[in-house]
This record gives structure tokens, C-alpha cells and sequence, in this order.
């Protein structure tokens, strides 16, 4: 999931040319992390999801409470936070004492 990428999309941030992005890649919802989901977080219990940043990690928790509905587990609408203290360190987090899913998109790994 890291490496550096390349987009190309004309006008960028008011300059045309090439945008660079060097370093890890955003988290974003892939098939490894609905695996990873299945895997580790249990149909037991009411879910809880907080999105955490921006709204670009507002809709990757919507995507992955609308995953987890279509298969069958509880969970309570997602809850925005805009930001926390301590940040968080990891994009995704599951805390199993609390049953709460914590997406911060905005973290980079």
C-alpha cells in the first residue's frame, strides 16, 4: 500500500501540469480491507462507526457501514468527528471493549 503515484488531470490547484505525490498512498476501502473487516470485526452486538477528518473519511466510513449492512451486521449510523485529540495513528481500528470501528482516512501508512 505505499509507494508514490502520479495524476494528470490538467488544471491543478490553478497551474496546468503533472501533480507528484511522493510517500504513502491514502487509505482508501479495497478488497483487502472488506477481508480484513470480516475477519476481525464479529457480528455480535450493535457496531459503532466513527469516521474521523475529513469528509473524504466521512464517506469511506459510509461505504464501510453500508458494507457491513449488506452482510448482515448491526451497526448505528456512522458518527462524523471532525477531529480528535490524540489524532489517530492508523487509517482503520477496530476496539474490541467498545465494539467501535474508527475510520481516520486522512492517515497516511
Amino acid at each position: 500500500m505505499t509507494g508514490d503515484s502520479y495524476n494528470n488531470h490538467g488544471d491543478n490547484y490553478g497551474h496546468i501540469g503533472p501533480v507528484y505525490h511522493f510517500g504513502p498512498e491514502r487509505f482508501e476501502f479495497t478488497e483487502q480491507v472488506a477481508e480484513w473487516l470480516l475477519g476481525e470485526v464479529p457480528k455480535m452486538g450493535l457496531l459503532r462507526v466513527e469516521a474521523i477528518g475529513s469528509p473524504r473519511s466521512w464517506e469511506i466510513g459510509n461505504m464501510i457501514y453500508r458494507f457491513l449492512v449488506e452482510r448482515g451486521y448491526k451497526v448505528a449510523r456512522p458518527v462524523r468527528i471532525g477531529m480528535c485529540l490524540p489524532a489517530p495513528t492508523e487509517a482503520l481500528r477496530y476496539d474490541h471493549e467498545s465494539n467501535t470501528l474508527v475510520v481516520a482516512a486522512d492517515v497516511l501508512s
